[in-house]
């Protein structure tokens, strides 16, 4: 924050859960002894205050800074330990200190699993422990990004069976030496006091978002957004500014990979500040943005993204919020759901909304002053950044990009204007909110949120396996569907991990198994559906290798 002083239907189809950052268990040196002392350890160059206050002072932006990326090049051929085991089973182990950090992140240039394979990362002490990666992770852009383990020790250990006939690449580019966890002020109001009860869907929607910009690691907040086709595409908006270089570049496209999401990350009760959930994707890709407007100094901030982590999973429960195009206010108050200095998620109101420009802009922003609630005196701070502003018709009305409130300081903020983000910021397509959240250009001006279940298809899943033969599979791939022959009108669908349709097919004749050429598919992970236009019967996973 600048401070001056598929979701998709199809994500019910499937019991697997692809698009968390990670698929639970235990390695292997949990479950047996091994000697940590053997492995390779790489001890990396301090991070002193000096260096810290230096990335600090050249934060231009404004963005909330937490951690140090430190260049490396080690992977599974050049660093680590492998080790072997009776059966022919094989474990890679690496160690990696960075001195006095609070917690270590990694960020990768080239990641594969083969299939069968498990990454897991620990701390030391074993008491922060996250995977296992497998193959579900494996992206087209290579690149990857591992959320924080606790302390200045890292350790990854990778374990492959021995009927695996694939290299993996594990390639770690930068470690992100985490420096400082931080606490927001005491006046914050969390979002499930009273003044959250009438927010319980909307909240699902706000995101916290830790990603790498330059050399540094930043934290912000955004929202998941919905759009005129209602079909679960995963926008996110934010703002621009968090994604700006000291030099006044946008970040590089293929940083946006590497940018995880946090999920209902919230404390239970009105008065905790600890959130029990660890319910993260990783990966974006860039669809809007305001590229001349300088982050908000001149245009509305804006930013919207699109994650490409797969399907989010059921249990993430996610909601794609309300937003509204027309620019008049007749509200007498506002709420920001937001994460300030990433703590867990909090809610604040605002009232006195008027129109007016940030810096250079015309009339580009809401100004907002808070007040006083039972609870506190919610404000927003550094990490609250790209938050959604919702009006009382709980539709998002802009996007936080910065003022000078903070706890007993100034009370009021700027929120770069949703309907300035629809078309005034450029002429570009990719400079207008509406290129994607109205494709047909039917002139919406406002959408109701909406949460998974209220797909029509959720109401009709049928658990069954589609059989698929072989899988994997390279050239082609036969599907039996002979147990649907009585059905009408059946259609196989191929879908993306992301819940995007890539082919259908229709069924002329369901006594045969149906012949589908992969020539034109590319190498990764599909679903099959089989359907009609009344009901689903089956599905399956497919990859292509």
């Amino acid at each position: 924050m600048k401070k001056y002083i598929l979701i998709f239907y199809l994500s019910f189809l499937f019991s697997i859960t692809y698009g968390q950052i990670s698929q639970g268990g235990f390695p292997l040196s949990f479950q047996k002894p091994m000697d940590l002392d053997e492995i390779d350890t790489k001890i990396l160059k301090e991070i002193n205050s000096d260096k810290i206050n230096k990335y600090e002072k050249n934060n231009k932006k404004g963005k909330l800074l937490i951690g140090i990326n430190i260049p490396t090049n080690f992977n599974t051929e050049n660093s680590g330990t492998w080790s072997f085991l009776e059966n022919g089973d094989k474990i890679w182990r690496l160690k990696i200190i960075s001195k006095n950090a609070k917690a270590i992140s990694l960020y990768y240039d080239d990641f594969y699993l083969p299939d069968g394979s498990k990454l897991f990362l620990y701390n030391e002490e074993k008491t922060s422990l996250i995977g296992a990666f497998t193959i579900s992770n494996n992206k087209d852009e290579k690149r990857f990004a591992t959320i924080e383990t606790i302390g200045e020790v890292t350790i990854l250990e990778y374990f492959e069976p021995v009927n695996t006939n694939k290299k993996a690449r594990i390639s770690i580019s930068e470690v992100c030496h985490q420096y400082k966890f931080l606490k927001s002020g005491d006046c914050q109001v969390n979002i499930n006091c009273s003044e959250g009860n009438e927010w319980q869907e909307q909240k699902r929607s706000v995101l916290k978002i830790i990603y790498p910009n330059g050399e540094g690691t930043y934290l912000a907040t955004g929202v998941l957004v919905n759009n005129e086709k209602q079909n679960y595409i995963p926008y996110f908006l934010t703002a621009a500014h968090n994604f700006i270089l000291d030099n006044g570049n946008f970040m590089g496209h293929e940083y946006y990979s590497q940018i995880k999401f946090y999920f209902n990350y919230e404390a239970k009760n009105c008065y905790g500040s600890f959130s029990s959930e660890n319910q993260t994707t990783v990966g974006a890709a860039l669809r809007a943005y305001s590229e001349e407007d300088n982050g908000g100094d001149f245009g509305s901030d804006l930013m919207l993204i699109e994650l490409t982590c797969g399907l989010i999973p059921q249990n993430y429960n996610p909601y794609f919020s309300a937003w509204e195009t027309r620019g008049n206010l007749q509200n007498e108050f506002a709420v920001c759901i937001h994460h300030p200095s990433g703590d867990v998620k909090k809610i604040s109101r605002a009232e006195n909304i008027i129109s007016e420009s940030f810096l250079n802009g015309d009339n580009t922003h809401w100004k907002v002053d808070w007040v006083e609630t039972i609870n506190g005196f919610g404000r927003t701070e550094g990490g609250s950044s790209g938050s959604p502003l919702f009006n009382q018709d709980k539709r998002i009305i802009g996007t936080l990009t910065g003022g000078p409130a903070y706890c007993d300081g100034p009370i009021n903020d700027y929120f770069g204007k949703f309907s300035y983000d629809w078309e005034l910021n450029g002429e570009e397509t990719h400079e207008k909110l509406k290129t994607f959240l109205d494709p047909d250009n039917t002139g919406i001006q406002f959408i109701d949120g909406i949460n998974y279940w209220e797909g029509d298809y959720v109401k009709n899943i049928y658990i069954d396996e589609i059989k698929i033969f072989p899988n994997p599979a390279r050239d082609n791939i036969q599907i039996d569907i002979k147990k649907y022959k009585n059905e009408n009108n059946l259609q196989i669908s191929i879908y993306s991990v992301c819940g995007n349709i890539i082919k259908n097919y229709n069924i002329i004749d369901n006594k045969k198994k149906i012949k589908i050429n992969l020539k034109n598919f590319k190498k990764g992970f599909y679903f099959v559906v089989l359907k009609n236009d009344k009901k689903v019967f089956a599905k399956n996973k497919l990859i292509i290798y």
